[in-house]
Parts: C-alpha cells; structure tokens; sequence
C-alpha cells in the first residue's frame, strides 16, 4: 500500500491536471450545470480527490447516496476502470437527475455500475 505522503503527493499532481474525464463528458457536465439549477455537484478538486481515493485504494463496491447527473459518479468509475474491478452503486430520489446520470455513466463500461 502507498504512504501517505505519496498519496499527498499524487494528489497534488493530479490537482493540477485540467481533466480526469473524457473531454466529451466534462463538456457535457459543464451544459448541463448551466442549464439547470437543481444538480448539486461536488467541486472540480473534491471530484479528483474521490479519483484518487478510489484510485489507491481499490474497493469491490462504493455506494453514492446522491446521485445527481453524475458528475462524482463518473470521478469513481473512471477510477475503477483503471484499477480494472469494482463496482459503483448510487441511488437518487429524482428519476431526471438518474436520466442524466445515466445518460453520463454510457461513456463508461456497464460493468462498473448499477
């Protein structure tokens, strides 16, 4: 397992990369905040901490209590698509809000989601 202080510092790099995300999706992310009012997404560092987190740590299940249009979601499924196992499960009262979600999590493989 990784120290801590490498962990600080793979942080510190990846904090300063501009995108985690395909740049097609993060173009998509940024239209839809623009557009409406009721998502309620993390902020862009707090999404690569949960990359990174992910990323080190390796879990067989992450549940998200929150869905929104996915924008934290796609930060744990790129991850796990590099670790190459894992799943994420999330849940949200809005049925729109799970749409886009959904329509978010297609750019990556179904077999890291639910």
């Amino acid at each position: 397992m990784k120290s801590l202080a490498g962990f600080q510092k793979e942080y510190r790099e990846y904090g300063s990369m501009s995108n985690i995300l395909p740049k097609e999706l993060e173009e998509l992310f940024v239209y839809q905040k623009a557009s409406s009012k009721r998502l309620w997404n993390i902020g862009n560092s707090t999404a690569k901490l949960f990359y990174l987190i992910t990323k080190y740590l390796k879990p067989n299940y992450i549940l998200e209590l929150g869905t929104s249009n996915g924008f934290s979601g796609s930060h744990f499924l790129a991850a796990l698509e590099e670790n190459g196992a894992g799943k994420l499960i999330t849940l949200d009262s809005s049925w729109e809000r799970l749409g886009l979600a959904k329509q978010n999590f297609s750019f990556f493989s179904k077999k890291y989601y639910s």
